[in-house]
């Protein structure tokens, strides 16, 4: 009995030792490794791209920038993102299919893959990986001219498509009080003059001429959608309506010397707009935002306890 038990024993030891092997050989299989290049700042230009469209951005002075379709500021939160679960992402060496039959059968193909490329600051192509959406938790990718299919426990597919509003901040131009020294403004029914010394604005137009009172909610307005001045749909000027004969017209005179010119255009349901700073662009815009530069000069003395009217 004595002997059976100490063979019994043996097998036991035998049997964890071949399991301690067998969980040890899948753990080194299942090495994680970075599907990008590991020194991200070797990274200085991304393309991401499906079968319809494409987005470029590009490191310049050490800021990511969108640089095609149009130049633009990146949406920094939704860049950072992306960056955390995609290009930092690790995956598992052991391939979940191989094949060129699985990379069709995982839809891997040039003609439907999501592909992200990455390059130096030489204009070098690091790492070319193509994404695919299953209708699964996870996203499968293969490394282009490889046959190995693998998987990424993020939805790259669904999260990150190369569509420029997603993509850009929605602000095109941010212009804070501190900046301004004056602001011009000609429409069809007036034109007018703001000043600024320290934190007082003057008002001027052909009759008015008067200090804006503190807290003026229509100079409140002004400067709040200058520091913020954006729009949710952008247009290439040669795709935008034919623009006409401008409504409004707004110079900011900015405490560098230099100067930045807005005009408003009517639409059939909202304004276009244009800035100097983008001459290949139009901007649609809520009649709202025309609207703040627009006011007659008593909305600019009103002050608590004035009719409504003047406090709008």
């Amino acid at each position: 009995m004595k002997k059976n038990k100490i063979i019994l024993l043996i097998v036991f030891l035998a049997l964890l030792a071949v399991a301690i092997y067998l969980l040890t050989s899948r753990q080194k299989k299942e090495t994680l490794k970075p599907i990008f290049p590991a020194d991200s700042t070797a990274i200085a230009k991304i393309e991401i791209a499906n079968p319809d469209t494409s987005i470029t951005f590009s490191k310049i002075n050490n800021h990511w920038t969108i640089t095609y379709p149009i130049k633009w500021d990146v949406d920094e939160d939704r860049f950072k993102m992306f960056w955390n679960e995609v290009l930092k992402e690790k995956y598992s060496t052991e391939p979940v299919a191989s094949g060129k039959a699985e990379l069709v059968q995982y839809e891997l193909k040039d003609s439907t893959a999501l592909k992200i490329k990455v390059y130096d600051s030489k204009n070098k192509l690091l790492k070319e990986v193509w994404f695919s959406d299953l209708g699964n938790p996870a996203d499968y990718f293969c490394f282009k001219g490889d046959n190995n299919v693998y998987q990424i426990k993020r939805k790259v597919c669904l999260n990150y498509q190369p569509n420029l509003d997603s993509w850009r901040s929605p602000y095109a131009l941010r212009i804070f009080p501190e900046q301004l020294y004056a602001i011009e403004v000609k429409h069809t029914k007036n034109s007018y003059q703001l000043t600024r010394n320290g934190n007082i604005w003057h008002y001027k137009d052909s009759k008015e001429d008067f200090d804006i009172p503190p807290g003026n909610v229509t100079m409140g307005k002004i400067l709040n959608a200058l520091s913020r001045l954006g729009s949710g749909t952008i247009m290439s000027l040669d795709k935008a309506p034919e623009l006409g004969s401008s409504a409004c017209s707004v110079k900011l005179l900015l405490t560098d010397n230099s100067t930045i010119l807005i005009e408003f255009y009517p639409g059939e349901k909202n304004y276009f707009m244009t800035i100097d700073l983008y001459p290949d662009l139009v901007f649609e815009v809520p009649f709202d935002t025309y609207f703040r530069f627009t006011r007659f000069a008593a909305t600019f003395r009103a002050q608590e306890g004035d009719p409504e009217e003047l406090l709008r």
